[in-house]
C-alpha cells in the first residue's frame, strides 16, 4: 500500500472513531440523563429557584419584565442554533458514512459547524451583556452570587461537561 493511502485510511479511521465515540455519549432528542419524573422535578426546582431572583435582587417591575423577555428570546435563539448544529452534525455524519468521501463537502460541513459554534458563543456573551444592561452593578454582583450558589447545588445534574468539573467554577 502507498503511504498516501495508509495515511488516508488512518485519518478516516480516526475521524470516524471520534464521531462514533461522540455519538455514543450523545443524548437522544428529547431524552435526558434523568427519567421523566426526575426531569420534571428538576424543572420545578429550577423554576422555583428563579422565582426568588426578583426578591433577592430587589428588581423593579420593569427590570423583571425585561429579564423575562430576555430569557424567552435568548432561549429561542439558542434552541434554533442547537437545532441547526444538530442538523449539520447529522449531515456530516452521513457524509462520513459514504463509500466515496467528498473531502470538499466534509470540510465545508466542518467549517459551517465551527461558524455555528462561534455564533453560539457570541450569543452567550451577548446574553450576559444584555443582563448587565438590565441590572445595576450591585444587582448583577448579587445575581452572579445567587447563580453560583444555586449552580453548586445542582452539580452532577446536567448533561454537559460542566457537571463533570470538580471544585468550584
Amino acid at each position: 500500500m502507498s503511504i498516501k493511502f495508509k495515511n488516508f485510511v488512518w485519518i478516516y479511521s480516526f475521524i470516524l472513531g471520534i464521531f462514533l465515540v461522540s455519538n455514543a455519549h450523545a443524548w437522544p432528542e428529547g431524552k435526558s440523563c434523568f427519567g421523566p419524573e426526575e426531569k420534571e422535578g428538576m424543572k420545578e426546582k429550577v423554576e422555583a429557584c428563579f422565582k426568588e431572583v426578583p426578591k433577592e435582587l430587589n428588581l423593579t417591575p420593569e427590570q423583571e419584565e425585561q429579564l423575562k423577555r430576555h430569557k424567552t428570546q435568548s432561549r429561542e435563539r439558542m434552541k434554533e442554533l442547537r437545532e441547526k448544529i444538530s442538523s449539520k452534525r447529522e449531515e456530516l455524519g452521513k457524509e462520513l458514512q459514504r463509500q466515496e468521501l467528498d473531502m470538499e463537502k466534509i470540510n465545508q460541513f466542518n467549517t459551517e459547524l465551527k461558524v455555528m459554534n462561534s455564533e453560539m458563543q457570541d450569543d452567550r456573551l451577548k446574553c450576559v451583556l444584555e443582563v448587565r444592561e438590565i441590572l445595576s452593578p450591585e444587582q448583577y454582583t448579587k445575581f452572579k452570587e445567587f447563580i453560583g450558589k444555586h449552580r453548586n447545588g445542582m452539580k452532577g445534574h446536567g448533561k454537559g461537561p460542566r457537571h463533570m468539573k470538580k471544585g468550584s467554577e
